[in-house]
């Protein structure tokens, strides 16, 4: 990368790295299609899930309130709705940073994401909430 600025002339003194959690907050609302939420998970620390997802549209009360759900069911479900409510493509890596939860959490619970949306959506989810 630094090649490439020095060829256009770019001081280098004036380059500085920035986190992907730094560069969604400078960027405009980005459509949940085209974030890469299992990297996302895997290269933002735990600490910053919360400001990342705020950065890309998900108000932080929202993102709050579900993960002061005790049940982690509960929060994966919920999770999933607030994700397909502000528009995102509800994947797994997202889902599991909305409930502050990782490590397969959704896919351990409820066996597959696509089983978890069934629930979200369905009737039968409102005894778990």
């Amino acid at each position: 990368m630094f090649s490439i600025l020095q060829r256009f002339g770019v001081a280098l003194d004036t380059v500085r790295l920035i986190t992907e959690s730094e560069a969604l907050k400078r960027c405009r609302r980005i459509d949940g299609q085209r974030i890469h939420w299992q990297r996302l998970l895997r290269t933002i620390p735990r600490k910053q899930w919360i400001e990342t997802l705020e950065a890309c549209g998900l108000p932080h009360q929202e993102v709050s309130v579900i993960r002061s759900i005790d049940d982690l069911n509960t929060r994966l479900i919920k999770a999933t709705r607030v994700a397909r409510r502000f528009g995102f493509v509800p994947r797994e890596a997202l889902v599991e940073m909305i409930a502050g939860a990782y490590n397969g959490a959704a896919g351990d619970r409820f066996g597959s994401m696509a089983n978890l949306i069934f629930v979200a959506d369905s009737a039968a989810a409102e005894k778990f909430t």
